[in-house]
């Protein structure tokens, strides 16, 4: 292991963050004005927002995590494209 610098400590992400800690909701709960995302409105590796669409335009059809402003989102279902971005 690389030697942290002295001010660094040690932490496991679950010490800091609620990883896996999510709600559902179910696609019928969700108000028109609220914004659904998916995968495929992130750029892989870039983290960058590509759309932001609202259900009224997308209008789900199957659970959702719901999320809000400032968490840390990544897509693990395909890990491999690299997809994160901050809600």
């Amino acid at each position: 292991m690389r030697e942290l610098p002295e001010w660094w400590e040690w932490s496991t992400l679950g010490q800091i963050a609620g990883y896996g800690n999510t709600v559902k909701v179910e696609a019928s709960d969700i108000k028109p004005e609220e914004w659904v995302l998916e995968l495929e409105d992130i750029e892989k590796d870039t983290s960058k927002l590509l759309l932001r669409t609202y259900n009224i335009e997308r209008n789900s059809k199957s659970t959702k995590n719901r999320f809000k402003k400032g968490d840390v989102l990544y897509g693990k279902l395909r890990p491999y494209l690299n997809k994160g971005t901050v809600g």
